[in-house]
């Protein structure tokens, strides 16, 4: 499965490096596409994982990186 997930702090080409390498860590993950332009990160992983483990895997709730859901668009 493949999601798209808000990723804010992110500023240059290390910043992005750094938040895939830490995303990668993770067993479940087998994908990570970072954009410090969208402030996205798309995640292809295993098995659904929880913005907690997310977070933590980029340096807990105090990190500068910032991980949130992305709200799915509403039909015009």
């Amino acid at each position: 499965m493949t999601q798209t997930y808000q990723v804010t702090g992110m500023t240059c080409s290390h910043c992005e490096n750094k938040v895939k390498s830490n995303l990668l860590l993770l067993p479940e993950i087998t994908e990570v596409e970072v954009s410090k332009t969208d402030n996205t990160a798309t995640i292809t992983m295993d098995r659904p994982i929880g913005l907690d483990v997310l977070q933590e895997a980029l340096g807990g709730a105090s990190s500068k990186y910032q991980v949130s859901a992305i709200a799915p668009s509403k039909p015009i």
